[in-house]
């Protein structure tokens, strides 16, 4: 997807995600060029103001009002090519929106994107590489606070945003919990339908949780009415579809895959959070199962790069049974609902709050 938001960054976030997991620094290595590449292409792309210039001269041009007032932080937003966006986000025209300029999409994956890779460039030593981007994440985080947040509040009155903004460390503080707030107000207000399209669906369940409002989460998870996840089931679907919506007509503009990975990625939250596993380091697990909504009971098992891990629990006689099995050579720091921590090495084990 060339260098659309979101999708192009996968050059560094792919490589990012693959050292974490498995702590091998050859995923940073021999994706360097690549990643150097797209850090030299972000920085060019944020001081070309060419297609801007031309469109603030212009009078008649309708993309004027998208792009960011003028400021020595403009060097630090992306506002010229093409971005997908939160492609099928629910009440928004995206298709309408796919060629004009969004520049808070474009400055919170600037920020995010050339973070992992400072953080990367570390590990490897190349710390003045290092240190260039981490000046250049943060000026970009100081242009998203300037241009998009106002008030502790961010200024699009949307999920996406509010998601985005949260899950990729763009703000800090009072302002977080703010715009935490905000979105939790926006999904009751939605009837805890989901809001969110391609780029912040994968976040949006793992963000209220991680606020505080895991209520809210689980009840945009169990909701039966579109557009969320269990209205495909209740439309017939037996795949996650990429639009919330089935079209009957095979030639509708909107009638897109019906098996498709964004609104997928929910499965993560159903294994990292209600199930609760998650790896800490090598041969170390985190299980931290949060259990909630109206399921009475959960269970995952994980063929890990260390072993097939299990976790699940059960709601019986008012308490919740949890129950894990932790493979040979690993341990798993437990943390249950109830505040109870230990450090399990493997085995089977099971315990009741």
């Amino acid at each position: 997807m060339h260098n659309a938001a979101g999708w192009g960054n996968a050059a560094v976030i792919i490589p990012y995600r693959l050292w974490r997991f498995y702590g091998d620094k050859s995923f940073i290595i021999d994706n360097l060029d690549l990643m150097l590449g797209w850090a030299k292409f972000t920085r060019k792309a944020a001081a070309d103001k060419t297609e801007k210039r031309q469109a603030l001269a212009d009078p008649d041009n309708k993309k004027r009002p998208y792009y960011v007032e003028p400021s020595p932080l403009e060097n630090y937003v992306v506002e010229s090519g093409l971005h997908w966006g939160e492609w099928c986000e629910p009440d928004i025209d995206f298709i309408a929106e796919i060629n004009l300029p969004k520049p808070e999409l474009t400055t919170a994956y600037t920020h995010y994107t050339m973070k992992l890779l400072a953080e990367m460039l570390r590990e490897i030593g190349r710390d003045k590489e290092a240190s260039d981007c981490e000046d250049f994440a943060a000026c970009a985080k100081e242009a998203y606070n300037y241009y998009f947040v106002k008030d502790s509040h961010i200024t699009a009155p949307r999920q996406a945003p509010m998601v985005r903004s949260l899950a990729l460390g763009l703000i800090d503080g009072e302002t977080a919990q703010s715009v935490a707030k905000d979105l939790n107000d926006s999904a009751v207000n939605r009837n805890y339908t989901v809001g969110t399209g391609f780029l912040s669906t994968p976040f949006v369940l793992k963000v209220l949780t991680e606020y505080g409002y895991i209520d809210t989460a689980y009840r945009m998870l169990e909701n039966t009415k579109a557009p969320g996840w269990l209205a495909m089931v209740e439309g017939g679907a037996t795949t996650i579809w990429e639009n919330y919506v089935m079209f009957e007509e095979d030639n509708h503009p909107l009638a897109h895959s019906m098996n498709h990975y964004s609104p997928g990625a929910v499965c993560a939250f159903l294994y990292d959070t209600v199930c609760g596993i998650g790896i800490s380091g090598e041969n170390s697990f985190i299980l931290q199962p949060q259990p909630g909504g109206t399921l009475n009971f959960a269970r995952a098992e994980w063929l890990s790069p260390y072993g097939k891990i299990f976790s699940s629990w059960e709601k019986k006689d008012g308490k919740t049974v949890f129950s894990f099995d932790i493979p040979s050579n690993t341990t798993a720091h437990l943390i249950l609902p109830n505040g109870t921590q230990k450090l399990l090495k493997s085995g089977s084990y099971t315990f009741e709050c």
